[in-house]
Order: C-alpha cells, then structure tokens, then sequence
C-alpha cells in the first residue's frame, strides 16, 4: 500500500475512568470538606443574609410590613411586643460543568502504561474524571 490507507492505528486499551484508588482518594477528600460545608442539601447553600425563616438563629423587632407568619408568639406572650424570627434562608444555587470537546482534546500520550503503574490518561478522559470529582 503506497499511502498506507488501510493501516489500523493501534489503540491504547481503555482505562477506567474511576479506579479504586481514584474514588479512595475522592472519599478521603469528601471527608475533609463537610465539616467547612453548611448547607445541608446537595444545591443549597445558607445565605449571609438573616431573614425570616425556619432556622431560627435570632429575634429582631417587628416592623409593619413583615409577614406574621414570621412573628414569634411565644415571645409575645412573654414581653408583650412583636418580635419576628430570624434565620438562616437557604438559597438554591444552580452549577454547570462544562468540557471542552473540540478536537484539541483528542490528544492521546504515545506510549501505553506499564501494569501496576498511575494509567496515562488522554486530555479528554482527564477532563471527564476532573468533571466528575468536582460533582462528586
């Protein structure tokens, strides 16, 4: 063959693209940030800003105009003036992960991995697997 048109280019075999020691290391991670995490549900997040709501944290004197299911009874019965309960309102926050899948990203090392070695990965299959542990 004078062009080599019909010659298969030999591909590396597939590496997984979370192996177990990938997702040990994306627990051990997982770990460490939850505590420093206050929302509670996956896409909520506690806002800064106190307003009424169910998570108590604080009073603050009624004003008019402020919703009454926000004024804490109890604390009328006890003082004799309004008062609405403040909280920490939590705020849904929407994220998107983008890849870039242009051809650039098709760019795949020369030479195979050697067994029992890290797997050399293409530029894709490592923007795949950062996406991911970033959703993790």
């Amino acid at each position: 063959m004078p062009l080599n048109l019909f010659k298969r280019k030999a591909k590396m075999a597939p590496v997984p693209l979370f192996d177990e020691a990938f997702l040990r290391r994306m627990e051990r991670l997982n770990y460490r940030t939850m505590p420093a995490l206050r929302g509670g549900m996956v896409g909520e997040r506690r806002s800064r800003n106190l307003r009424p709501a169910l998570d108590f944290s604080d009073h603050r004197p009624y004003v008019a105009g402020d919703d009454l299911r926000h004024v804490d009874w109890y604390a009328f019965a006890r003082h004799k003036d309004l008062f609405v309960k403040l909280g920490e309102a939590t705020q849904r926050i929407d994220i998107h992960l983008l890849l870039d899948a242009s051809r650039s990203m098709g760019w795949e090392p020369g030479e195979p991995y050697e067994k029992g070695s890290e797997p050399v990965l293409s530029k894709w299959d490592m923007a795949r697997r950062l996406a991911g542990a970033l959703a993790y």
